[in-house]
């Protein structure tokens, strides 16, 4: 008995070790990412997406917001910076305006993120013109 609790013992301190590294790996790249379902088309800087859903993907070292589709398939791209937010989020928040006739994402926050995503506005004047 006192070897299957050893045995147990150093199984789970193994995946403790090895969880722990796998989640220190997203965050070490400064990577954050959420698969979020938008129910309309918009714009991103000067790209149209499509209604559907997709991974979303913020850099922090590059300041890129990333979205790519189900089959991996960078679908947008654009520059993005961080702002303070007054409480964090509560949800996924998303912020579009219309821009010549067209939803463009102004920004988005992911739950119980404390800052927005903020869409460079440069990005967005190339999308109106």
């Amino acid at each position: 008995m006192k070897r299957f609790v050893s045995r147990m013992v150093i199984a789970l301190v193994v995946c403790a070790l090895l969880g722990t590294t796998a989640l220190a790996d997203g965050k070490s790249k400064g990577l954050k990412s959420k698969t979020i379902t938008v129910g309309m088309d918009f714009v991103v800087g000067n790209t149209m997406v499509k209604k559907g859903t997709y991974k979303w993907t913020f850099n922090k070292t590059t300041n890129e917001l990333t979205i790519t589709s189900k089959d991996k398939t960078v679908v947008a791209k654009t520059v993005a910076r961080l702002e303070k937010r007054e409480k964090a989020a509560i949800g996924t928040h998303l912020v579009f305006a219309d821009r010549g006739g067209n939803q463009a994402l102004i920004s988005l926050a992911f739950p119980g993120d404390n800052q927005d995503i903020v869409i460079d506005s440069r990005a967005i004047e190339v999308a109106v013109q």
